[in-house]
């Protein structure tokens, strides 16, 4: 009996465990991409919406041609600017 509960708690636990949200490592993406081309207090000074930042973001990209955020960090650094500058 002992074993199934703990299965469970696993089986229910992991995929929340595992889909949590790493700031740190969000913020060490957000730092290393943004600060190519602009102090990160620019960023830092705002207040939006996920959607503000995610439009932020895509400008952004395309400045670069997509050579400096990939798709990938992009998600990231929105959900990371959202998730300290979110209004």
């Amino acid at each position: 009996m002992r074993l199934v509960l703990v299965t469970l708690c696993i089986l229910i636990l992991f995929p929340l465990w595992a889909s949590s949200f790493d700031e740190k490592m969000a913020r060490k993406v957000f730092e290393s991409r943004c600060s190519i081309c602009h102090p990160l207090e620019w960023s830092l000074e705002r207040k939006k919406t996920k959607k503000g930042w995610k439009e932020t973001v895509d400008r952004m990209r395309k400045k670069t041609a997509g050579n400096i955020i990939n798709e990938e960090d992009a998600a990231i650094i929105v959900d990371y600017l959202y998730k300290i500058r979110g209004k």
